[in-house]
C-alpha cells in the first residue's frame, strides 16, 4: 500500500477505521505506526485518520464523513469488513472485488500448503494448489476453481435503459449449473427477443420477398401489352407503338384554310 501511494504520488491518502471490530482496529493501528515510520515519503497526517463505529454510525454520518474526506484527498482506505464497505461504497467496484478475493485466494492456499509442508513460493506447486479449490468470498459467495486452476464465474447480459440511463441484467447463466436464468424483459431494436438464427432476407438475400420489384411503368406497361390480341410480335410491337404515337401526335383539320393573297 505504502508502495502504491508512493508510486502514484498520494500524498494525502484518508484511511477510515472501524473501531467496532478488534482486527480492524489493530489493523488501524499497524497501518498508522508504519506511515507514521514512513514520513519521509509518504508525509504523516492525524487528521487523515477516521475513526467510526460501523455499529453505530448511521447513512447520513457516513455520508457526511465520506463527503468530508473528498475535499483534501482523492484516495480512501476503509479498515472494515465487507458489509460496511458494501454500505460505503455502494456499488462495489468488480476490480475492487476481485482483487480483495484474490488477496483472501492467496492466504487461504499459502495456509493449507504450509501445513502440508508444500513449497508456496513455487509458481508451478501454488497453481495445482488452487485447482478444484473453493471458498466462500463475503462478498460474492462461493469463489471456486477448475482442474485447471481458472475460475467458475458467472456471466450475465445487460440492456441499456434509457429511462435510468444505466445497464440492467436481464439474463443470468450461474457457473454452477446449466441453466440460464431470466431476470428481465428483452428488448432488441423493438422486438421482444434476441434475433433468430438466420436474417429475415436471409444472408445472401435469398428470400423472395426480399428481392427487387418491378416499377409501376413497367406494370403498366405489362397490363398494356396483356389488352392486346395474341399476335405475332411484329405486329404486336407495331401496334404498340402506333398506339402510343396517336396518343400524343394530333390529327388535321379536314379543310385547310385558303391562304390570303
Amino acid at each position: 500500500m505504502l508502495r502504491y501511494f508512493v508510486t502514484f504520488n498520494y500524498t494525502t491518502p484518508v484511511f477510515l477505521l472501524d473501531q467496532s471490530v478488534n482486527f480492524f482496529q489493530q489493523m488501524g493501528i499497524l497501518i498508522e505506526s508504519t506511515l507514521k515510520e514512513n514520513d519521509d515519503l509518504v508525509p504523516y497526517r492525524p487528521s487523515n485518520y477516521y475513526q467510526f463505529s460501523s455499529s453505530t454510525i448511521d447513512r447520513q454520518a457516513m455520508a457526511e464523513m465520506l463527503r468530508s474526506t473528498t475535499e483534501f484527498s482523492r484516495v480512501g482506505v476503509i479498515c472494515a469488513n465487507s458489509d460496511t464497505v458494501r454500505k460505503v461504497m455502494r456499488k462495489v467496484d468488480p476490480i475492487v472485488v476481485h482483487f480483495y478475493e484474490t488477496i483472501l485466494l492467496y492466504a487461504q492456499v499459502i495456509k493449507l500448503m504450509d501445513a502440508a509442508g508444500t513449497d508456496y513460493l513455487s509458481g508451478r506447486k501454488f497453481t495445482a494448489a488452487v485447482a478444484n479449490f473453493s471458498f466462500v468470498s463475503p462478498v460474492t459467495g462461493v469463489v471456486a476453481f477448475i482442474k485447471n486452476s481458472d475460475r467458475l464465474l458467472d456471466y450475465t447480459i445487460r440492456q441499456y435503459n434509457a429511462e435510468r440511463h444505466e445497464h440492467d441484467v436481464i439474463m443470468a447463466f450461474p457457473a454452477t449449473s446449466q441453466r440460464v436464468t431470466f431476470l428481465g424483459n428483452i428488448l432488441w431494436f423493438g422486438a421482444k427477443s434476441f434475433p433468430t438464427n438466420a436474417p429475415f432476407c436471409g444472408f445472401k438475400n435469398e428470400n423472395p420477398a426480399c428481392k427487387p420489384q418491378p416499377h409501376k411503368e413497367e406494370e403498366a406497361n405489362d397490363s398494356v401489352t396483356s389488352s392486346f390480341p395474341p399476335q405475332s410480335k411484329e405486329a404486336l410491337s407495331g401496334q404498340y407503338v402506333g398506339t402510343l404515337v396517336s396518343l400524343f401526335v394530333y390529327p388535321e383539320p379536314r379543310h385547310r384554310a385558303s391562304p390570303i393573297l
